[in-house]
């Protein structure tokens, strides 16, 4: 429980100016704003809604936040968009749980000063769903729906809100009715589809057909659907048919419109997507014949305006794929030269560094560009920092996505070659096959079963370790991978081969 004299502070620090009068609420309706101030308070909601945890996009979020409450001071909507910014914040520095947790009181004060607006109520449920009240998030969910039934979003919480309880059918129809919901949105429309997919609503090749014809039926711009294309790779974490279900829709864009480079774009990303197969070195590795897919579909694109420093940023990550340190220091010299985002050259920067084993001087990198926390910081400080610090961020991740087999994938790998946690490694990578068989996921789990097997050899428990060695086998054992990661236990590797192989 957060003490109300906190949640009162916090308050006050949200409002730049005098406390507005609760019987007046929220005295500026949305549409009483002129036209300009809609456009910027809309500005502001989307650039919430796509938080990347960016510190100068942070800060200009902060800045517009208070420079909109300055000439609104009375205006409730902007000071949800502020708390829940702040929250955002939090969570990216101690954990979602934390950071929703911050946010459910003050939400809920906000709300009776303006009981009227509507993205409140679904703001508030994600919190409590976030913390795990999801008790509480039901009330809020049913308001936002009586305030705006026909937006898609009170139906897209309540499939999180299913998702999170495990109830997986009712997760995917309820992701579906927001789908309907969604024409024009390709945000809801992303968000929609990943919930779908990960909740098995995409068990073949047929229901993504299926789902891609719903798709277009509801939404057939092609501008729009490249960028719901966009939104959904932007979330892809090995979703069951989601990969299926965009290359249909992307046939379907195709044949009714001319490709423009932004949607090329799509479809080299689209291959890497599925060409992946696991990490190694701080770089993703790709299949060859997905990567030339990949570089030729980029070849289309040439240097097009708008899409130059994505295109720039795939042909790096095809680069860091095939160990081609030239080809990638020229790319990050190509970048500069092209004044590009100095964020993205200094993470790639990062992923050069790593490549040479340079950890300590990847961590310095990350602090003085002022980068924000991702998987590859964790494993450089695996390697070379804070292993406490890299526990925290997998955890961290966990927390926001628990269902995604990726980061389930690699907290086990985490757990195996930082602490030699067969158990653990084996709950984790159990979890994300579970969800979504993976090549990486797979050998994280085969080889800390070998280890657990070797245990029991080494202990004299050979039944014990008949058994496991058979699950690994099960699972698929590759003895050349297992003796290259097994670091410091390998003699429980080797004994676990040398008695059943």
């Amino acid at each position: 429980m957060i003490p109300k004299r906190v949640v009162s502070a916090l308050l006050a620090a949200l409002i730049v100016s005098a406390q507005p009068s609760l019987a007046f609420g929220g005295s500026f309706q949305l549409q009483q704003l002129s036209p300009s101030d809609r456009a910027a308070f809309d500005a502001i909601v989307s650039a919430v809604d796509n938080w990347q945890s960016d510190p100068a996009q942070v800060a200009k979020v902060q800045a517009d936040i208070k420079n909109f409450s300055a000439s609104h001071p009375d205006f409730v909507p902007i000071q949800v968009e502020a708390a829940y910014a702040k929250s955002l914040y939090v969570s990216d520095g101690l954990g979602t749980i934390i950071g929703s947790k911050s946010f459910t009181p003050i939400i809920v004060e906000l709300q009776k000063r303006d009981p009227t607006y509507a993205r409140s109520y679904i703001l508030g449920a994600r919190a409590f769903i976030f913390s795990g009240d999801l008790a509480s998030a039901r009330p809020q969910l049913a308001k936002a729906a009586e305030l705006d039934g026909n937006a898609p979003w009170a139906d897209l919480t309540w499939a999180l809100l299913f998702d999170r309880a495990g109830e997986r059918n009712k997760a995917a129809t309820s992701a579906r009715a927001s789908l309907a919901k969604a024409a024009g949105q390709p945000l809801a429309m992303a968000k929609a589809i990943v919930i779908i997919a990960r909740n098995g609503g995409v068990p073949d090749d047929k229901s993504a057909e299926m789902l891609a014809d719903q798709i277009y039926r509801i939404e057939g711009n092609a501008s729009t659907l490249t960028t719901v294309i966009s939104e959904t790779l932007d979330r892809y974490s090995f979703q069951p048919g989601l990969l299926q279900t965009l290359a249909q829709l992307a046939q379907r864009v195709s044949s009714a419109s001319a490709p423009t480079p932004k949607f090329q774009l799509q479809i080299a990303r689209w291959y890497l997507s599925a060409g992946y197969m696991y990490e190694e070195a701080g770089a993703a590795r790709y299949r060859q014949d997905y990567a030339k897919a990949a570089l030729d579909t980029l070849d289309k694109i040439q240097d097009a305006p708008d899409v130059a420093q994505m295109a720039w940023n795939l042909r790096f990550a095809i680069a860091a794929s095939n160990d081609d340190l030239p080809q990638m220091q020229q790319l990050i010299a190509d970048g500069e030269k092209k004044n590009y985002s100095v964020q993205t050259i200094a993470h790639n920067k990062g992923v050069l560094l790593y490549a040479q084993k340079k950890f300590k001087e990847l961590i310095a990198l990350y602090k003085e560009a002022g980068l924000p926390d991702d998987n590859l910081l964790a494993r450089a400080n695996e390697r070379g920092g804070s292993v406490e610090f890299a526990k925290r961020y997998y955890l961290r991740q966990l927390e926001m996505l628990p269902t995604a087999p990726n980061l389930n994938g690699n907290y086990a790998s985490f757990l195996l070659t930082r602490f030699a946690d067969a158990d653990g490694a084996i709950e984790y990578a159990g979890k994300a096959m579970a969800l979504m068989p993976y090549e990486n996921a797979r050998q994280t789990l085969s080889l800390a079963l070998l280890l657990k097997s070797g245990r029991y050899v080494r202990s004299g428990n050979l039944p014990e370790a008949r058994n496991t060695f058979e699950q690994a086998s099960l699972v698929g054992i590759d003895p050349d991978y297992a003796r290259k990661w097994c670091f410091d236990f390998c003699d429980d590797v080797k004994a676990a081969l040398q008695a059943f192989q």
